[in-house]
């Protein structure tokens, strides 16, 4: 197999790459397949419309799947029986949501890529496999234009759905693929101006119709890091100025959108649907197939963590440059060396957070030791920790909280480990993930390896990863204080009666 890891995204390999590339490990292997089937099914005539839905967080191989999807379709071994299937394929955090100017962009990218050989994320597939299909999509866009002169940002959806009818008018099996889309509803990227968002609550509203293929026939395919409920809701608790106008435009309270958006209507389905879930055994496969230099160890500890071929990936080109010699083996470097990567990132962190205010209260107590006790566990790769299996001395010496002279009572210590693991999971540095359960925070493990974007989708930078941790913060203080109400009326009630 032919990879190379400096490819770490997807949307940057380029074809000479893509075409040699196997779809050959973890989840992404059946949704490859999935995908392809459901396109032959509507090549060979066994359906008219396929709408297809694949998720997965930032770094699972969605786009990668995407695009050898797309080079297969257009350049592959089987790249006949697909002559007459024209991809149109938007990364919507790339471009304002508006589809008409969307398409007539892609257009301009195959039509550059055609003539002066230049290559672009959207170019996927060989030159000559173009030639007749920018031909055709060509055809087909001015004719749009032809009849409708005077396209307003509300009529940009209708004006796109046109020109993918005008593709099968002209016998050819238009094949939409909207990746990226967490980037339109959760982070806005997609949605600069005023007049994406009209767009693209004209293009919900007619969604339902879209996923039955009332609109048109052949492929359509979204992809996006979470479900769409979950990163309506999160962007309405992180405010996120694009969901006002959104709601306005489409008459639903601002508290209910992530109820009543038209896309995540309870009839809504699809023809094929997979979500990208990595677990141990998938990563393990990954790096034995890349020969990777990571130690079990350490890939079964990230598994916990952050579950993506990208992390992988990134740690190991990381690693790499700071082994030495000795260390090149494959499946040497573990635990041990993985701090070294992140110390970096990880301390700048620490210091921002100990400026770090919510409601004028310090994020982090000034004289309280959990930031220091917090690098302490990741210096000795406590990644993950759970109190069933947990290493009581080893723990509790790293945590400070062993005295010379006491006398070592396990049951106390463990309780007092477990006591400061909760403070930490407090302030937003660990996730829980079960009882007694604790991850480092996924999106702490991304900005410190300096993925260009968090799990969900948004940028990865420290502004990002501080407002989210206050949100997460804001929330357990919030939680706390409700159960002490709760507790305290109880009380009251008892006392009562």
């Amino acid at each position: 197999m032919t990879f190379e890891f400096r490819y770490v995204r997807a949307e940057t390999i380029p074809n000479k790459i893509l075409k040699d590339i196997k779809i050959s490990v973890g989840p992404t292997v059946a949704a490859y397949k999935g995908i392809m089937k459901e396109i032959e099914d509507v090549v060979r005539g066994a359906k008219n419309f396929s709408p297809i839905y694949i998720e997965g967080l930032y770094g699972t191989g969605k786009t990668l799947v995407l695009r050898k999807v797309v080079y297969d379709v257009v350049s592959g071994p089987n790249k006949g029986f697909f002559k007459n299937v024209i991809p149109i394929y938007f990364y919507l955090g790339e471009t304002d949501f508006l589809l008409m100017r969307a398409v007539e962009e892609y257009l301009s990218n195959l039509r550059s890529y055609v003539d002066k050989a230049i290559e672009h994320p959207v170019t996927i597939g060989e030159r000559e496999d173009w030639v007749e299909r920018v031909k055709v999509l060509e055809e087909s866009i001015n004719s749009v234009k032809e009849k409708i002169k005077e396209i307003k940002p509300r009529d940009e959806p209708r004006a796109f759905f046109e020109v993918v009818k005008e593709v099968r008018n002209r016998n050819y099996i238009p094949l939409v693929v909207f990746d990226e889309f967490e980037r339109v509803i959760y982070t806005g990227d997609g949605l600069k101006s005023e007049g994406a968002q009209f767009s693209l609550a004209e293009f919900s509203r007619r969604y339902l119709e879209l996923t039955r293929g009332h609109i048109f026939s052949g492929i359509f395919i979204l992809a996006s890091t979470r479900p769409l409920r979950e990163l309506l809701k999160e962007a309405y608790e992180e405010t996120r100025p694009h969901l006002r106008t959104l709601a306005n435009e489409l008459g639903i309270p601002m508290e209910k959108i992530a109820e009543d958006f038209p896309m995540i209507r309870a009839h809504i389905v699809y023809d094929y649907s997979t979500a990208l879930i990595w677990g141990a055994i998938d990563l393990e496969a990954l790096a034995r197939e890349y020969n990777m230099i990571l130690h079990m160890d350490l890939i079964r500890i990230i598994s916990y963590v952050l579950p993506t071929p990208r992390a992988i990936i990134q740690i190991n080109n990381k690693l790499s440059l700071i082994i030495t010699p000795e260390e090149k083996g494959a499946r040497t470097v573990g635990l041990e060396k993985f701090y070294d990567v992140i110390r970096t990132e990880i301390q700048r962190l620490i210091l921002e957070l100990k400026k770090t205010y919510i409601n004028n209260r310090p994020l982090v107590p000034p004289r309280s030791k959990w930031l220091e006790r917090f690098e302490a566990l990741l210096q000795q790769g406590y990644y993950y920790i759970s109190s069933k299996n947990m290493k009581t001395i080893e723990i509790a010496k790293i945590l400070d909280l062993l005295k010379e002279e006491e006398k070592i009572d396990e049951k106390k210590l463990k309780q007092k480990i477990e006591e400061v693991i909760h403070k930490i999971y407090e302030v937003g540095l660990y996730e829980k993930i079960g009882p007694g359960e604790y991850i480092l925070n996924p999106h702490i493990l991304a900005f410190a390896l300096g993925v260009e974007r968090l799990p969900d989708g948004s940028s990865a930078d420290l502004d990002t990863l501080i407002n989210k941790i206050k949100i997460k913060i804001k929330e357990i203080r919030e939680k706390k204080k409700r159960k002490e109400k709760e507790a305290e009326n109880a009380e009251r009630h008892q006392m009562k009666t």
